[in-house]
């Protein structure tokens, strides 16, 4: 089940399982936003203990832009609309953020 925008901000889902929907359904449309995080942010996120934080938010702002400029920017607005909004820097952000969480998650998994 997919959760509406309207949903998430009536509070009827969290701030993680919204954002984290967006990586399982994205895939759909050809992004790989736990590949592509792992690709540019790896060595931070082994060595933040998972914090997110730790990475400056310009950057995640700058990596964000590459979803939203027009190469890309039709099947972004299609990954949206699954949801029931548009796309925006700041959505952009909160996904790649919970990708980061997930390549987190992975290299946790491989340590033991």
């Amino acid at each position: 089940m997919l959760y509406s925008n309207q949903q998430y901000l009536n509070g009827d889902i969290s701030h993680e399982d919204y954002y984290n929907q967006f990586i399982e359904e994205g895939k759909s449309l050809g992004f790989d936003f736990v590949d592509d995080v792992k690709l540019y942010y790896f060595d931070q996120i082994s060595k933040s203990g998972g914090d997110m934080s730790e990475i400056k938010l310009r950057s995640w702002d700058r990596f964000a832009q590459c979803y939203l400029k027009s190469t890309v920017r039709h099947d972004t607005k299609k990954l949206f609309e699954k949801f029931g909004t548009f796309p925006s820097l700041a959505d952009m952000v909160c996904i790649l953020k919970s990708a980061g969480r997930e390549v987190y998650s992975q290299l946790d998994c491989e340590a033991v």
